[in-house]
């Protein structure tokens, strides 16, 4: 479709989501430890629930003061600053945690074996984990967040493996997912960033099969960024952004196969950029925007497969524009934009679906 088209339309009781039949009915979702339902009418869509905060003895311990003027190593008679070890081979829960706790430790390598976790592991200052697995005792570990990466700290995951691990990252903290690294079937969400300051990126891996939640998520100001790599089959979105200050940048890759929500949601004010990214087969939309405030920008890739609602939606004052994307193959609309204050803006954009495809957009 070539040229421009904005639409700003409001709908009544018949702009809501239609209810599903037998068949079509969204699956009950575990009544126990469901958060606060989502604002921005999502009525009826839960948030999985919020992650519990680190145990204080995952605190960063405080930094000692600086030393007073010329009184360097030789004039306090200490010895000099050793090096960090360039890696630190563990075996064992015992030796990871001792290794991650030592501030002479750069990395640490588990020569390709497994470590069983039993309890969370906290994670408060940068470290590198690699070449090997780490695997949950069980899913109540950490509340389903296995690893925690709290303010200071800086983890990266090289060439690893996380297999029923969920990540936390809160407080300032910053995470890394690098390319050959995966994390798959999180007890709740894959990957949890929340608060100002907080920051994770999946660089070339996967995450996937999240079991109660979502695969990567940011909250109240987290940051992600999500760059060629594989998000697939999560309970919930794919990607997921909610409040104001926090966003998403989604470039190449797929996000796809999301077993009951849509492929990446934006909601409540948080902002998303999907470039280049193959979105298909989600559940219900695969790009969703909703909510005053919230914002998607959609360039490039293609939208398919939306297996009961449309390819790209904006509702309830989100505003959405798309640029040179083919949305294609969904259940109703290519594209529906509803509810008082939502924008969709395409641009040179081929738009196919049920009848005409597009739902109260006027094309300019």
């Amino acid at each position: 479709m070539a040229g421009a088209a904005r639409a700003a339309a409001a709908r009544g009781a018949g702009g809501t989501r239609p209810a599903l039949g037998a068949g079509g009915t969204r699956p009950a979702r575990a009544a126990a430890g469901r958060g606060p339902s989502r604002g921005g009418g999502a009525a009826g869509r839960r948030r999985p629930p919020a992650p519990p905060r680190p145990h204080p003895a995952g605190r960063a311990a405080p930094r000692a003061r600086a030393a007073a003027p010329g009184a360097g190593p030789a004039a306090a008679g200490a010895a000099p600053r050793q090096r960090k070890r360039a890696a630190t081979a563990v075996r064992t829960e015992a030796e990871l945690r001792v290794a991650v706790g030592d501030p002479e430790v750069a990395a640490v390598d588990l020569g390709g074996g497994e470590v069983i976790l039993t309890g969370q592991l906290v994670v408060s200052r940068a470290v590198t984990v690699r070449s090997g697995a780490l695997r949950c005792a069980s899913g109540g570990v950490g509340s389903g967040y296995a690893v925690s990466v709290v303010g200071g700290g800086r983890l990266t995951l090289s060439g690893a493996s996380l297999q029923g691990v969920g990540v936390l990252v809160r407080g300032g903290g910053e995470l890394r997912l690098d390319k050959g690294s995966e994390l798959r079937g999180a007890p709740q969400t894959g990957i949890w960033v929340e608060g100002e300051g907080s920051r994770a990126a999946v660089v070339g891996g996967a995450v996937s099969g999240s079991q109660e939640g979502h695969g990567v998520a940011a909250e109240w100001g987290g940051r992600v960024t999500v760059r060629n790599a594989e998000v697939s089959g999560n309970w919930l979105s794919g990607v997921y952004c909610y409040g104001a200050g926090s966003s998403a940048d989604v470039s190449g890759g797929s996000v796809s196969g999301s077993q009951h929500d849509d492929g990446v949601a934006v909601y409540g004010g948080g902002a998303v950029s999907v470039r280049n990214v193959d979105v298909s087969g989600n559940r219900w939309n695969g790009i969703h925007c909703t909510g005053e405030g919230s914002r998607a920008k959609v360039v490039g890739g293609r939208v398919s497969g939306s297996r009961v609602k449309h390819g790209i939606a904006a509702a309830d004052g989100g505003r959405v524009t798309v640029r040179d994307t083919e949305v294609v193959a969904c259940r109703e609309r290519a594209v529906e934009c509803r509810g008082e204050g939502s924008v969709v803006e395409i641009t040179v954009t081929r738009v196919v679906g049920p009848g005409d495809g597009v739902d109260e957009v006027t094309l300019a």
